[in-house]
């Protein structure tokens, strides 16, 4: 996730309604711009199956020279009503500016008894200069909405220290839990 979002990358699905058997054909949600007009690319897509039955695919998105590094300031969000046959064109969702990069991990996020969207960010506070420090400064922040994707509050309150890619899931008490990586990471 470094280097991501890459021009190179597409976010897409794939359909299966014939019990398992067969997968249907692809349908592009986001397409990176290899054109090198503006190098904008995603990358990190995570889906959600909100209360009212409508998927959400959040994803990492900026310039292919801009991965998350050297600073993500928005997420993309796209919509699909239909059951993922067709999605709704993206919406750029900003993260708060005084942070220097952030991105919604991959995966999955979860709704809450409540009906709340729940995801994970990777939130890097501010630029370090190169090398960037070892273990890398990356932390988990609770990225959520209340009102089914309309507006969207990145938590100021950091969740884990030093994680990376974490994922959510409710407890049946209606506890979070929050899982990470976490480690000693170094540039690949």
């Amino acid at each position: 996730s470094l280097g991501s979002p890459n021009p190179t990358i597409d976010i897409s699905t794939r359909r299966r309604e014939d019990g398992g058997r067969t997968w249907g054909p692809q349908t592009f949600i986001a397409r990176g711009d290899t054109s090198k007009v503006t190098g904008y690319g995603f990358g990190d897509a995570s889906l959600t199956l909100t209360k009212s039955g409508k998927i959400m695919c959040l994803m990492a998105c900026g310039n292919g020279t801009k991965g998350f590094r050297r600073g993500l300031k928005e997420t993309a969000l796209s919509t699909s009503e239909d059951g993922g046959i067709t999605w709704s064109e993206l919406r750029l969702i900003p993260f708060p500016s005084h942070l220097h990069s952030a991105f919604v991990t991959s995966g999955k996020g979860i709704v809450d008894k409540d009906g709340d969207i729940l995801l994970s960010a990777c939130v890097l506070d501010r630029d370090y200069p190169d090398p960037m420090p070892v273990p890398w400064p990356i932390d988990a922040h609770l990225f959520y909405s209340k009102d089914e994707g309309e507006t969207w509050t990145l938590q100021e309150e950091t969740a884990y220290k030093l994680a990376d890619e974490s994922k959510l899931v409710e407890l049946g008490d209606g506890r979070l839990l929050i899982s990470s990586r976490r480690g000693v990471y170094s540039p690949r």
